[in-house]
């Protein structure tokens, strides 16, 4: 049997009960048709990219499996049946490469705060006495640049003439 991984999103609108009685029936679904599950994983609530269905938020699972086309075949229908699944995918992968760890937890963070970016951080770590350095640097190339395409240019149009004056 062939490893796969379906990831689903499921409406916001759902209580904990449903949401738990949704995934259910679609891990039913696998294991009905031939299919065993190898792990999942709940991702939480979190904010779409995009509005789906007039939705900004989702919640999102993660079921690893093993099966067939008849689990597949069926599970993709399911999902295309079901209005509380705003988006799903399954994808093949390699079961020896990609084992699950039940020991990762996904730590999912609303938003973080700008002082605490590690862009921030590399800024004050930055000794005074690079900056100058680096701004002369940038100053001299930008001045050797266009004399470089200046004589390129040059060069190119003088050969251009001595191919016109051969021919």
């Amino acid at each position: 049997m062939k490893t796969y991984e379906t990831v689903f999103l499921l409406a916001p609108t759902l209580d904990a009960n449903a949401q738990t009685e949704k995934v259910e029936f679609f891990k039913g679904v696998i294991t009905k048709n031939g299919g065993k599950i190898v792990d999942e994983k709940y991702w939480g609530k979190l904010n779409l990219s995009y509005p789906i269905q007039k939705h900004s938020q989702a919640f999102y699972y993660l079921v690893q499996f093993q099966g067939e086309g008849e689990a597949l075949t069926e599970l993709a229908r399911r999902y295309s049946y079901d209005d509380d699944v705003l988006r799903n995918i399954v994808v093949r992968i390699d079961g020896k490469k990609f084992k699950m760890d039940s020991k990762v937890q996904f730590n999912i963070k609303e938003e973080t705060p700008a002082a605490e970016t590690p862009a921030a951080e590399t800024a004050t770590e930055t000794p005074a006495t690079e900056a100058p350095a680096t701004a002369e640097t940038a100053t001299e190339a930008a001045t050797e640049a266009p004399a470089t395409t200046e004589t390129a240019t040059a060069e190119s149009s003088e050969s251009d003439k001595s191919e016109s004056s051969e021919s």
